[in-house]
């Protein structure tokens, strides 16, 4: 653990610590098994654009690798590419599950499929939750799934998953140009 992790690790609640370093222990193993390192070997960094904390975005120091992980209850999971922003959500439930979502100064009610699509979304753009859900468009075009942040630039292309029954994910990664 590095000096950045363990000093935000003392700064959090118990709970929200240990899904912190668990995060960081899941980027670390799956980085080290793409880039064929050992895991101990591998240090994951983020930097929020907001406040300039440990959290957000992750990339992987020495290399082009970024990853993103997320968790619900018992369920972890994690996501990676070269080169290309990334973004993944876990959620428990039934994809058409409606529930009540407090983002920024709103609330609104959203599928569980949604929500998932949405967090994916502006964890990839490396805002998180401070992008207002909606200035998050998800289209469709030519039977494939896509997600952009109104005003900018990047568009993410949904990766098609399998997830056990109970549980929703939805990953995205950045769409070359051209």
């Amino acid at each position: 653990m590095s000096q950045t992790e363990e000093s935000r690790s003392l700064s959090l609640p118990p709970a929200l610590a240990k899904r912190y370093l668990a995060g960081r222990f899941y980027a670390r193993k799956l980085a080290s098994e793409i880039l064929q390192q050992d895991w101990q070997n591998i240090t994951p960094a983020a930097q929020c654009a907001v406040c300039g904390g440990d959290h957000g975005a992750i990339s992987i120091r020495g290399s082009d690798l970024n990853v993103s992980v997320a968790y619900s209850g018992d369920h972890a999971v994690a996501f990676a590419a070269h080169g290309r922003k990334v973004g993944i959500d876990i959620e428990s439930g039934h994809p058409s599950e409606e529930r009540q979502v407090g983002i920024l100064h709103s609330t609104t009610s959203i599928t569980l499929q949604g929500w998932c699509d949405y967090e994916a979304v502006v964890k990839a753009d490396g805002r998180g939750i401070l992008i207002d859900f909606s200035d998050v468009e998800i289209s469709e075009r030519d039977g494939e799934k896509y997600g952009q942040v109104r005003g900018s630039a990047e568009i993410y292309a949904f990766i098609p998953l399998e997830a056990p029954a109970g549980v929703v994910v939805s990953a995205v990664i950045e769409t070359l140009p051209g």
